[in-house]
């Protein structure tokens, strides 16, 4: 898994948008959708069975955050970190 969220800096509040589907949706592997783990880097954390998520930071910091794509099946897990800086 690769991330290059666009853009990765802003003022706070700044809303960060992120799409791990790239131009199609993911498919269900063997009718087990795949489960994104989200953990903003600020303490909150969302898993969602969907590819298309945003998080809000409200407080100026740089933030390590790290998204990993799970499988229904046998739990592969791939995993990608990326900075955020509020400023």
């Amino acid at each position: 898994m690769k991330l290059n969220p666009n853009p990765p800096s802003g003022a706070a509040p700044f809303t960060l948008n992120v799409s791990l589907c790239g131009s199609r949706p993911v498919p269900p592997v063997d009718g087990y959708p795949l489960t994104f783990t989200l953990a903003w880097g600020d303490g909150r954390r969302h898993t969602r069975y969907f590819c298309r998520n945003d998080h809000t930071y409200e407080t100026p910091g740089v933030y390590q955050a790290t998204v990993c794509a799970t499988d229904g099946i046998e739990g592969h897990e791939s995993c990608a970190g990326f900075r955020v800086k509020v400023e």
